[in-house]
């Protein structure tokens, strides 16, 4: 799989876009290995690691650090992966 950069859009600033980077990339490679185990299926698997990325992109602006910044940011990233598996699922079966 290969990695990815985020560029900045027009409501983001650089900073915002590299703390972005800083927090989510590590996370990277557990969420894929996981989907791809999940949805046994590599372009599936890309799929829903970029929507959960998306998601967590578009919420980011109101993402809030608190003192356990590092369990935190991984619930939320696993909140995503939810989501986006969830809604791959139901696009499935319709």
């Amino acid at each position: 799989m290969r990695r990815i950069g985020f560029g900045t859009s027009s409501s983001q600033d650089d900073k915002s876009s590299a703390e972005f980077e800083e927090l989510a990339m590590p996370l990277f490679d557990s969420l894929y290995n996981f989907a791809r185990w999940l949805v046994r299926n590599q372009n599936d698997a890309e799929d829903l690691v970029q929507e959960t990325y998306l998601k967590a992109l578009h919420s980011f602006a109101s993402f809030q650090r608190g003192n356990n910044a590092g369990a935190e940011k991984q619930l939320h990233a696993m909140e995503f992966f939810e989501y986006a598996y969830l809604q791959m699922v139901k696009k499935r079966r319709r």
